[in-house]
């Protein structure tokens, strides 16, 4: 069990792959269902969703990205998503100082990647305002343990 696994910040694709296999360990530690769906891909676009269930709650995490050699193609973001209970996710790329996010004007997104998570009124204006925190390996086993009304990992 990789309980210590961290999410990476070299390509959007590697931040998702990560994700999910931290939510299928985590779903596995704590006897819970994990279900996801089978991925999409349109154009450029991948998207991916993942339900777990323990009991009678749930945690849902939808994805959808860019691969690290689409980002040229892109215009606006380089990837969104939702996860329970209410948060919006945005992917953001370049330097943590300054500005969170990438800047359309920017002719490429570079690394580091990380999901910035978002109440619907920062999402709003997230070229505006820090994310309420990155999506960690930390935050999301936090996240996925409060869906599911369990104890965290020691």
């Amino acid at each position: 069990m990789k309980l210590a696994l961290g999410i990476p910040d070299d390509s959007p694709e590697n931040t998702v792959r990560t994700i999910l296999q931290i939510l299928k360990e985590e779903a596995g530690r704590v006897g819970a269902s994990f279900n996801p769906e089978p991925p999409k891909v349109d154009g450029i676009w991948l998207s991916c969703a993942v339900y777990i269930k323990l009991k009678t709650k749930t945690f849902h995490i939808a994805l959808q990205w860019a691969n690290l050699e689409d980002l040229p193609a892109t215009s606006g973001g380089i990837g969104s998503g939702f996860m329970s209970p209410n948060w919006t996710l945005l992917l953001l790329s370049g330097p943590r100082e300054g500005p969170l996010g990438w800047n359309p004007a920017d002719e490429v997104p570079t690394p580091p990647f990380r999901w910035g998570v978002y109440t619907e009124a920062r999402h709003r204006q997230w070229d505006q305002m820090p994310p309420s925190f990155e999506l960690t390996g930390g935050s999301l086993r936090r996240e996925l343990c409060v869906a599911l009304e369990i104890e965290p990992p020691a």
